[in-house]
């Protein structure tokens, strides 16, 4: 079934009437041949006629057989055909296609029956087109010719007339011909019509300024009263420049000023904005105003501290002094300007000779110091323009080199700064004094700046402890060199090595430090930190003044001749009485020409511990004049367990050493009885494996108080080793001392009951 198209001025059946063969004896189908004398028949086209409105259209007809009473009969074949085939052409099923404008006959037959259609093939309105959407007016009374083109259903130029009209001819009318005049401001719109086929126009009528120019985006300024000048026009809708009144702003007056009706001028560093108004109008521009001086011109000077008078670009200066070296900036107007902010590029030709420091805040100031001997030039660049300060730097007279500590006592893994002290026969403690430092094992300490090269104002090094030993971390600047003793422990009982600072050496505190690490081992309690605060030489010539925290045992050790030891201050009974600060004196040479300096060592440093010179080991003695012995039980109890000939001994025997001071006697064990062990007062001269650390001693330490591990206790017999029975031996003289003082339960120092030194 076909539809036939909208334009259609009355609807066709779209069926083709298809005839086929039929049973004449049928009563609903009418016969022919000779029943047609009898039957009137006819053939009847609808539409009788058709509008076809483009070329190559398609429409349909369709033929019908009616009787003379009025009905319809079927079952006949029609046959199709056009008059006029060059205009319209039909096929067997009545389709009609147009082939170009003009008219045509189409014919249905029956047999001898026919009948007649007319059909008019002419093209037809479908589309207008303008070729502007909108169209803008700047005066009243102008005038614009529009143009509408007409086109077919398949988009084909169509010469048709057009009817004109305006929504609104008060604003804008127009002619029949397209003319439309501007009559007043407003909007309308304009319309052209061809049958059905419309198309619009969009009219603005608008006189006033519509545009306003201003010929730059944002205004810099670099130099104080500094001035731009503004240039601003108007333009109507068209474009075209129109005349206008202007009116001017600022948002700060106080950057930038407005001076006559286009000049700003600079009056300080900020930021502004300038807005541009059309008179009469919400017109406006806003133009950002920037015053940022730049410099054409800068000078670097020193600054010191209590100085007024200018000071030269070339100057000598010694080592050890620091200064500021401002900025001044000039503008272009000759204006000068600081501030933290300025963006100054500084340069150090030799980094060896000064130190350049710049904080990223006040790039307008470096620190200068002055570190070794030579000649520099620090230069400070700013949009460029540059200056600079060339400075020849010579070491003070006198210069003297002293790292400020002495020894250190550090665990693995922890950190110490230190630094050197500078002096010079004019001034002591020099600002900083730079040196290097280096360090005699890197597996025991080793040693790093604190601060970045580019600045230390205090040239502290960081010590950082590695492993257990020690080591000497050496400062040394030219000829002059000075060092600290790092001792490094592992956590447990801590024995700290110092030196006195007057006469102590390296050998000596290498010796004490090595034996404190000795004991160490076997010391396992943590004892409670005591605060001690000691005058000069209250304790020994040499030592002190002290004032500071001690992790159980401080040792001071002191160069000297004859051997002594003892503590010299004892903590408080109610803490156990044990050594908190104990001295030790000798000769290294004197130890080392034994053959067994570190075991004497060692031996020195029990003594310092107690065994001998403390209270608890005096109240642990009997028989003193005739048969003197320790009789605390873990030493009486190590002393049975001995192996060889102990001769049915149960208390340890004490050497009577019968110096004739009762503070002096009963300290070490019987050389007689237990030989050269570890605290006896004899050795074998020459012999590296004397002093065995016994069991017997370990016990003693026990009873005076303290934590004991037999990790590192020497193998020990009452009878002597093969190659030592019947060695002679020799006495070790050593001056053994009490405590000189001891700490109150309120932590004060008082002195001891023991006899002044």
């Amino acid at each position: 079934m076909r539809h036939a198209p909208a334009w259609r001025t009355a609807a066709a059946l779209l069926a083709a009437v298809v005839l086929v063969s039929c049973d004449s004896d049928d009563p609903g189908i009418l016969g022919v041949g000779d029943e047609l004398g009898r039957t009137a028949l006819r053939v009847e086209i609808t539409p009788g006629s058709v509008l076809i409105p483009w070329v190559g259209a398609r429409d349909t007809l369709s033929a019908s057989v009616l009787t003379t009473a009025g009905g319809t009969a079927s079952g006949f074949t029609v046959n199709w055909r056009s008059l006029n085939g060059g205009v319209v052409t039909v096929d067997e099923s009545g389709i009609l296609e147009s082939r170009s404008e003009g008219t045509a006959e189409i014919v249905a037959s029956i047999q001898n029956l026919s009948d007649t259609a007319v059909v008019t093939v002419t093209r037809l309105p479908a589309s207008v087109a303008i070729p502007s959407d909108d169209l803008l007016f700047a005066q009243i009374g102008s005038t614009a010719l529009v143009n509408a083109q007409v086109f077919d259903a398949l988009g084909q130029p169509l010469d048709s007339a057009v009817s004109w009209s305006s929504s609104n001819s008060g604003v804008a009318s127009v002619s029949s011909s397209g003319m439309v005049t501007a009559i007043s401001e407003g909007f309308a719109t304009i319309s052209a019509v061809a049958r059905n086929a419309r198309a619009q126009l969009e009219v603005e009528v608008d006189t006033g300024v519509a545009v306003l120019e201003v010929d730059v985006e944002s205004i810099e300024l670099d130099a104080l009263e500094a001035t731009a000048w503004v240039d601003v026009s108007a333009e109507d809708v068209l474009g075209t420049p129109v005349q206008a009144d202007y009116e001017y702003s600022v948002t700060n007056s106080n950057i930038a000023e407005i001076v006559g009706d286009t000049t700003l001028i600079a009056r300080s560093e900020g930021e502004t904005t300038l807005t541009v108004r059309v008179s009469g109008t919400s017109l406006t521009r806003a133009i950002p105003v920037v015053v940022d001086q730049k410099a054409v011109a800068v000078n670097v000077y020193q600054d010191r501290v209590g100085t007024t008078a200018a000071l030269p670009d070339t100057d000598t200066l010694e080592s050890f002094v620091e200064f500021d070296a401002p900025v001044e900036a000039f503008d272009a107007n000759g204006f000068t300007f600081t501030p933290d902010s300025l963006d100054v590029s500084w340069s150090n030709s030799d980094g060896e000779v000064l130190d350049l420091y710049v904080d990223s805040t006040r790039a307008a100031m470096a620190i200068i110091q002055t570190l070794t001997p030579g000649t520099s030039t620090v230069v400070a660049e700013l949009d460029g323009a540059a200056d600079s300060l060339t400075l020849t730097v010579e070491e003070p007279a006198g210069l003297t080199l002293e790292v400020v500590e002495d020894t250190l006592r550090l665990f693995p893994g922890e950190s110490r700064t230190v630094r050197p002290v500078f002096s010079s026969d004019a001034e002591t403690d020099l600002c900083c004094g730079q040196a290097v430092w280096t360090t005699s094992d890197a597996e025991v300490a080793t040693v790093a700046a604190v601060s970045p090269a580019t600045y230390t104002v205090e040239p502290s090094v960081f010590i950082d402890a590695q492993g257990p030993g020690t080591a000497w971390i050496t400062a040394t600047r030219g000829d002059l060199q000075d060092s600290v003793f790092v001792q490094v422990t592992q956590q447990g009982f801590n024995i700290t090595v110092i030196g006195s600072g007057q006469g102590s050496a390296q050998d000596e505190l290498a010796l004490i430090s090595a034996a404190a690490t000795h004991w160490e081992e076997i010391l396992t309690g943590d004892l409670p930190d005591v605060s001690v605060q000691l005058e000069g030489g209250a304790c020994e010539e040499g030592i002190g003044p002290l004032d500071r925290m001690v992790d159980d045992l401080l040792l001071v050790v002191v160069n000297g001749g004859t051997p002594s030891v003892g503590p010299c201050v004892t903590r408080s009974a109610e803490d156990g009485g044990l050594p908190a600060v104990a001295f030790v004196s000798f000769d290294a040479a004197t130890l080392t020409g034994t053959g067994s300096g570190e075991a004497l060592a060692r031996h020195l440093v029990g003594h310092a511990l107690g065994i001998g010179t403390i209270d608890a080991w005096r109240d642990a003695l009997d028989g003193l004049g005739s048969d003197p012995h320790f009789t605390g039980p873990a030493a009486v109890a190590a002393f049975r367990n001995l192996p060889g000939d102990s001769e049915g001994a149960t208390p340890v025997p004490v050497q009577d050493d019968d110096v004739g001071d009762p503070w002096a006697d009963y300290v070490h064990w019987s050389e007689a009885t237990l030989g050269i062990e570890l605290m006896t007062g004899a050795y074998v001269s020459g012999v590296d494996q004397s002093f065995p650390l016994s069991s017997v001693t370990a016990g003693a330490l026990t009873d005076l108080g303290y934590e004991v591990t037999p990790f590192r206790l020497d193998g020990f017999s009452l009878t002597p080793p093969p190659g030592l029975e019947g060695a002679a031996t020799t006495v070790f003289e050593e001056a053994v001392w009490p405590a000189a003082f001891r700490l109150t339960a309120d932590g004060e120092v008082e002195r001891s009951a023991a006899p002044p030194r």
